[in-house]
């Protein structure tokens, strides 16, 4: 009879190999070549990718300050340009109000103005002064520069107002850096600080990653570099090793946006390759790896003759 330590060691040794062989079928599957997990079916080329985020952004802010709010967190949607987070603004709005009384503000142009049109008067007046003879010529060109000294006077006037007016712009801009928006639709996926936390221009605040459109990227034999095109529609099948999932089920529409011009060194000659898929029902997830199947021909051609496969994601 088999004693208890020996059954715990050979449970053990089982368990450890299990383990040890399911993580060589899965570093087997991610690290061979793209010859060996290429090949070809008709006109169409199936390859491996890896599944990663297209869009994915440190959400920074763009001044120093305290955070006075901050209610996102992890796993809340957010849209283009909608807040985020907001810094203590009171300063800040302080000084737009100032800047906004000085640049709507024209006493000075209308003062300009009024010596302007005197100037213009006396002027008119020395004419017909003149013409008889009744007023010296130096009383005459004094007048003349008083005028040109209110001319300038209405330019310098008019400059202060444009610079006012830019002055009142940047302190509105102020006011704008102290809230943080998001750049794209996305979700929050980390959250770096709290409310009340002070924060350094351009320190992150946020992690926003965009959950509707996925980059999938692959390593194609150089035999096929010539013939994968940018535009050309894709199928793309999420799988995950030794595990059943519904997503493995669903297959999904891209297309190729990038064809490196660069032939990497990638354990053979292969070409990088670039392919998005908008994660239609949300199931996708980064990280895993997809198996694409990529038609050798022309855009057009995939376009006339699509797919019918009642499991396409559409």
């Amino acid at each position: 009879m088999i004693s208890k330590k020996w059954l715990c060691l050979v449970l053990t040794t089982a368990f450890m190999t299990t383990g040890l062989l399911a993580t060589a079928q899965q570093q087997q599957t991610r690290g061979r070549s793209a010859r060996e997990t290429a090949r070809v079916e008709g006109d169409s080329l199936i390859i491996i990718g890896n599944i990663d985020w297209l869009q994915k952004s440190d959400v920074v802010a763009l001044r120093e300050g305290v955070l006075k709010k901050l209610e996102l967190r992890e796993g809340m949607r957010v849209k283009k340009g909608g807040q985020i987070g907001q810094l203590h603004d009171e300063i800040a709005r302080l000084s737009a109000a100032k800047a906004k009384i000085t640049a709507e503000s024209k006493g000075n142009l209308e003062r300009a103005k009024a010596s302007q049109l005197l100037a213009t008067s006396v002027i008119a007046r020395d004419m017909n002064l003149i013409r008889k003879n009744a007023i010296p010529t130096e009383e005459v060109e004094k007048h003349k520069a008083e005028l040109l000294v209110a001319d300038a006077e209405i330019l310098r006037a008019q400059e202060e107002i444009k610079i006012n007016r830019a002055e009142y712009d940047l302190a509105n801009r102020m006011v704008e850096e102290h809230t943080i928006t998001a750049p794209f639709d996305g979700i929050i996926i980390n959250v770096m600080k709290r409310e009340q936390e002070s924060v350094r221009g351009g320190e992150p605040v946020v992690t926003l990653a965009n959950p509707e459109l996925y980059r999938v990227t692959t390593f194609i034999p150089v035999d096929f570099a010539f013939r994968v095109k940018v535009g050309q529609e894709v199928l793309v099948r999420a799988f995950v090793a030794d595990v059943e999932l519904p997503v493995e089920k669903i297959v999904y529409r891209g297309k190729v946006s990038f064809v490196d011009h660069e032939i990497q060194a990638v354990a053979e000659s292969a070409t990088r390759v670039y392919v998005d898929v908008p994660n239609v029902d949300g199931i996708l997830r980064p990280g895993l790896q997809a198996e694409m199947t990529i038609r050798l021909t022309d855009p057009q051609v995939n376009a006339v003759n699509p797919v019918s496969d009642r499991s396409v994601a559409r």
